[in-house]
This record gives C-alpha cells, structure tokens and sequence, in this order.
C-alpha cells in the first residue's frame, strides 16, 4: 500500500471492535438482575469466551495503534487524513476512559472467572504495562485533537531497527481478517523499547 498524499489515521481497525465499556457495562447488568447464584453463574459461564475474547482483541488493538503509529512516524510532515478526535475538545479523563476501565477491570474478570466460571485467569504484569503504554501515548499526543501531520506524532516507543514493511504488512492482514491475534508478537517489541 502506497501513501503519496496522506496516511489514514485508523487503517481499519476500528471496524472491528465493539464499544468495550458499554458493551461490559450491558452484560453485567444482565448478571446483576440474576438473583439465583446458579443461573449467575451459568450466564457468566455463556459470557465468558465473548468477555475473554474482547479483551484480547482491545489489547492487541492498542498494539496495533501503537505500531501503526511508528509506521507513520517515519514519515516527515505527511499528512493525516481520517483523524475523528481533530478539532475536539477531549479531557485526560475522556480520552483514557476505556484504557482506565480495562485496567479497573482485569483484576475483576480474573476474580469473576474464577468465582462463577472456575477458571484461573491471571493477566500478566507487561498487559498493565502495556495498557499504561498506550495510556501515555493518548496523553502525550493530547488525545489527537491537534495531530495533523507525522510530526504532530508523539510515539512513546523507539524501536532500533524498525522493519516498516513488516509492521505494515501485519495490520493490513489484521485490518483484513479481524484476527488482532496476530498482533500479540510485537508486544515485547514495544514494550522493549519504551520511552
């Protein structure tokens, strides 16, 4: 893929996720209304692979982004087109409200889990360090209210060597497919090379 004019803020990923907070907030009222234990749990237990499964999929989407942002990086002054969050007014609060929900979240899915479904989950420290990431990436970039241009870009992440075709040629086959599966190797990658 070629970007003569400009690079497109979101390549495609977007298409593929759910809205992570409303989505959890609806299914657990639908748990909350259940007052037998039994039926709470063999509705968790229905929930679980959805609720496990988008997690991932949120995780390896900010890998995506974060990624996707080195990739534009190494353009100089190119243009951004697409960029929903330009010219909007998005406090530290909003712009990391999913971030911040996931993070609140994973210790009470690994509880949950356990609790109604008799699973053991347990999150390991680099996906909080990741989130955390991709946290400080919203805010140093202000939530993208300003980003115009690569050079508006701030990365938090300084890869030696970064293999651009390879980073591009592996989000256009998530892009395609759906599968952010496929997103999960670089995370060390990112995590590695942190600022």
């Amino acid at each position: 893929m070629k970007f003569e004019n400009s690079i497109p803020f979101d390549l495609g990923f977007g298409k593929h996720l759910l809205n992570f907070i409303a989505d959890f907030e609806y299914a657990y009222s639908e748990l909350n209304n259940i007052r037998n234990f039994n039926m709470k749990k063999f509705q968790f237990q229905r929930f679980f692979p959805h609720f496990q499964n988008e997690i991932n999929m949120y995780i390896d989407f900010y890998i995506g982004c974060l990624l996707w942002a080195v990739y534009i990086k190494q353009f100089k002054n190119k243009e951004i087109s697409g960029n929903p969050m330009l010219g909007q007014e998005i406090s530290d609060e909003q712009g990391t409200a999913t971030t911040d929900y996931i993070i609140n979240y994973l210790p009470k899915f690994e509880k949950d889990a356990k609790y109604y479904a008799n699973k053991n989950v347990k999150f390991e420290q680099k996906i909080y360090d990741l989130l955390n990431l991709y946290k400080k990436f919203l805010v140093e970039n202000k939530h993208f209210v300003n980003t115009k241009t690569s050079d508006d870009l701030v990365v938090p992440v300084n890869i030696k060597n970064p293999n651009y075709d390879e980073y591009l040629d592996v989000i256009e086959k998530v892009v395609d497919s759906g599968n952010f599966d496929l997103l999960r190797n670089y995370l060390d990658l990112l995590l590695d090379s942190a600022v």
